[in-house]
């Protein structure tokens, strides 16, 4: 499978996981934050930017976790 990115060449190389639980910590704990900013009184243009940071930071553990998977299993 062609890699094209240093993400997918870190998640590749990573034999014991240590890479993609720190990405995928790292994004959970911003998107806690995010979820939490989410719900204090904000604007709605702010509301909007916070909304589509949290769904970024869902989407981005996805494609790690995707990834990640591909990576082990194939």
């Amino acid at each position: 499978m062609a890699r094209i990115t240093e993400l997918e060449t870190n998640l590749q190389a990573d034999q014991h996981g240590s890479y993609h639980a720190r990405l995928i910590k790292q994004l959970a704990v911003r998107q806690a934050e995010l979820a939490r900013q989410l719900r204090q009184p904000v604007t709605p243009e702010r509301y909007r930017e916070l909304s589509a940071l949290h769904t970024a930071c869902l989407a981005a553990r996805n494609i790690v976790d995707t990834l990640w998977r591909r990576y082990r299993m194939g």
